[in-house]
């Protein structure tokens, strides 16, 4: 093997353990999130004398990413309202403008020719 062979081979051993510590990070900030969740709900209902369980506390979670999506989906909607002919729009200024602009040189060409 030479040494650029042994090099790239190097280089990919390297980016795959950074990938994966990439991902144990994540997962592991992950895990810790959803534990603090789980604990949370537990003392809420035990705050509220009731009992905690897997199903309910997995609803909570349901319905937390159910809201997160319909706060991204209202987002989306607004950005696509506000987008959706911008392209469009922004040909016919251009045009628009490139038209004032060569009636402007036009005017000024028959200007320049009278004198």
């Amino acid at each position: 093997m030479d040494n650029q062979d042994y090099n790239k081979a190097k280089e990919v051993v390297n980016d795959a353990k950074e990938s994966l510590n990439s991902f144990a990070n994540n997962s592991q900030e992950k895990i810790t999130e959803l534990a603090n969740k789980a604990k949370n709900y537990i003392d809420e209902q035990k705050r509220n004398n009731q009992e905690p369980s897997k199903e309910g506390f997995f609803d909570q979670i349901k319905n937390s990413v159910a809201n997160a999506w319909d706060d991204t989906k209202d987002f989306a909607e607004e950005a696509w309202q506000t987008t959706k002919n911008t392209p469009s729009e922004l040909y016919e200024k251009a045009a628009d403008k490139t038209e004032e602009i060569k009636d402007n040189i036009t005017d000024k060409l028959d200007s320049n020719k009278e004198e």
